[in-house]
């Protein structure tokens, strides 16, 4: 039971997680441009940024780490069911040798 809560719980904040990378996104291009700045070269920094549409290229990518994230935490929650409902039988049998 302790397993299922905590698949659930990640389960829950998978989406939030991921919302927020996304949001960090473009804060985040501002602070390494504004770095760029103080280096000199924020213009090409700038004009780079704006080309990679890094807002755009993020939220592209949020759909189908969504649908790993999420699809991989169900074989792990399974693969962690199956090994705890397997664990009491095979501990019985070795106890019997």
């Amino acid at each position: 039971m302790i397993w299922s809560l905590l698949a659930l719980g990640v389960w829950a904040l998978v989406d939030p997680l991921l919302a927020w990378a996304a949001g960090m996104a473009g804060p985040a291009t501002d602070l390494g441009v504004g770095f760029a700045r103080w280096f000199g070269l924020g213009n090409e920094v700038s004009a780079l940024r704006d080309a990679a549409n890094v807002d755009g290229l993020v939220g592209w990518a949020v759909g189908p780490v969504h649908l790993l994230a999420k699809g991989g935490l169900i074989l792990v929650w399974l693969a962690g069911s199956a090994k705890l409902i397997a664990l009491p039988i095979i501990l019985r049998r070795r106890s019997r040798w």
